[in-house]
């Protein structure tokens, strides 16, 4: 297949971790950090291009001064020991929107818009076992007939999980929608359920958050 994916993903690391006690993204599994873990998984699903998506510049610092990143240009960024490139973005002040990830969703549909993506795979930080096959299958249920595809685990909608038409989701994100699952509400979505996701190979781990460090101690 000439393009098993969407045009590019959006990786969402924004959160405040209150629960973790500290920044997810930069929290270690067996030696690697969860960016580093989602970043070679969207490696392996077959994106060529990231954005990733930060509260602010204190953030960043605080994932630069936890791994070894390369600067590829001025625009790219790249973990070591990596090969998939990725872009930084910054929350905006946006009045009347108090959800991080909404905001996080927002300012980096913007940078996906100018880089001419036309769909996109938007994951959290906190899956660190995520299935490769997973965002390929999200794209392969994209269809005139859907803006959307999202993940449906065993517990439910997973709404920070999902591959979009680029233009409709920024449309969305200009309504007064105030989480993620709003989002999703409000585009026309196809959900993939166990039934579906399980026949490809993943399992219910892949769509694990880890949020505290017992997290990570039970699986």
């Amino acid at each position: 297949m000439d393009n098993p994916v969407a045009a590019g993903a959006i990786i969402l690391a924004g959160g405040a971790s209150s629960r973790m006690g500290e920044t997810k993204s930069i929290v270690e599994i067996d030696g690697k950090t969860m960016l580093q873990l989602v970043i070679e998984s969207l490696t392996k699903s077959g994106f060529k291009s990231v954005i990733l998506s930060l509260k602010n510049k204190e953030q960043w610092e605080e994932i630069t001064n936890s791994m070894t990143i390369k600067k590829k240009s001025p625009e790219f960024f790249q973990i070591d020991n990596t090969t998939l490139p990725f872009q930084v973005c910054f929350d905006s002040s946006i009045p009347n929107k108090p959800n991080s990830p909404i905001i996080g969703l927002i300012s980096s549909i913007e940078k996906a818009l100018d880089n001419g993506w036309k769909t996109v795979q938007v994951t959290p930080c906190d899956v660190p076992y995520l299935s490769p096959e997973l965002p390929q299958l999200l794209f392969s249920k994209l269809s005139g007939q859907f803006d959307c595809v999202v993940a449906h685990s065993n517990s439910g909608i997973e709404p920070l999980l999902f591959c979009s038409k680029t233009k409709t989701l920024n449309e969305v994100l200009g309504m007064e929608v105030y989480s993620a699952r709003q989002v999703i509400t409000n585009l026309n979505s196809y959900e993939v359920k166990p039934d579906e996701w399980s026949i490809n190979g993943i399992t219910n781990q892949c769509f694990t958050n880890v949020n505290t460090l017992e997290d990570i101690e039970i699986q």
